[in-house]
Formats: structure tokens, sequence, C-alpha cells
């Protein structure tokens, strides 16, 4: 099977997105700043509170409430922000980088993938192969946790041929297991 199709922005975005949600590293640093913010808030609140004799007169009710005027909306919405902030610097490097979309041609037989482009062809063993993902809009080849293919689904001609690719490709990765 042959697929001819040119890859955007848009697409590495959405590519480098899905690894940004499913890496256990970038997740894992995520939650340590969803946390760490609130625990130094919280140390400084009691840290004051100390000085204070644990006091609580207007001045300790004030620092309590800015606290939680933090750490409220942090806890809320920092994991979106940090998504975003991602896809914002993901954008602003892939345009600095790619000035225009590519052409790509994925062959797909028994003996792999072979990928052409004009950089040059890479082919790739099924053994090499981790998984394929189908997020509608786009079909992921997983090559490894941090390389994949990414064909746009608007380059089938329908959907029979999007579903008989990721039937091929997992019937081959199936076999090498």
């Amino acid at each position: 099977m042959k697929i001819k199709y040119k890859n955007s922005i848009d697409d590495l975005v959405k590519l480098n997105m899905d690894i940004f949600k499913k890496d256990p590293i970038i997740q894992k640093r995520i939650k340590i700043k969803h946390v760490i913010l609130p625990i130094f808030i919280i140390l400084d609140f009691l840290v004051v509170s100390w000085f204070n004799n644990f006091i609580m007169n207007k001045l300790s009710y004030l620092f309590l409430a800015f606290c939680l005027f933090i750490i409220i909306p942090w806890i809320l919405f920092y994991p979106k922000l940090a998504e975003f902030q991602y896809r914002k610097m993901l954008i602003k490097r892939l345009k600095n980088n790619i000035k225009n979309d590519f052409d790509l041609i994925v062959t797909i037989d028994k003996s792999g993938i072979r990928e052409e482009s004009q950089n040059g062809n890479v082919t790739y063993c099924w053994d090499k192969v981790e998984e394929v993902k189908d997020i509608g809009t786009h079909i992921f080849i997983y090559i490894s946790n941090l390389n994949a293919i990414v064909i746009p689904s608007n380059s089938f001609r329908d959907e029979r041929e999007k579903n008989e690719l990721i039937k091929i490709i997992n019937e081959n990765i199936k076999k090498t297991i």
C-alpha cells in the first residue's frame, strides 16, 4: 500500500501534543510543578503565622485569602496552562525550522514501512513499529515514544482505505511480538 500526502506544521503539532499527553516524564514534571507552588505558599503562610505566634488578626486573614487566591486557580488551571505554553513554544519552533509543507510517500509492505521525502528515505522493519493510533484527524504510526509517522486522515480516499491501513499495520505488529 502506498500513500502520498503532505505534512504541515499543524500535523506535527498534533503529533507532539499526543506525545506530550502520554509521555510519563513530561507528565511527572507537570505534576511536580502543579504541587510545588501550593506547597511553597502554604509553607510561607505557616512561617508568617509562626512569626505572629499563630494569632489570627486582619493581616493574617488577608494573607490567607491572598494565598488561597493564588493556590486555587493554580491547582485548577495549571495543567491546561502547561499544555497551552507547550503548544505555543512548539508552533514557534516549528515555524522557524519548517518553512513549507513537505511531501511524503509512505509505502507499507511485508518487510516494513518505508518513508520517502525530499530529505531522504527511511525504512522501518516491523519489529521497530510500536503501535498505530487513530485520533480521527490523523493516524500516528509510533516507531518509538518520541518518533512517529504522521498521516493525515484526508490523504485517504475513504474510511475503508484508512481502516485497511490500520488493520495491515496491527497484523504485522502482532506477528513480530
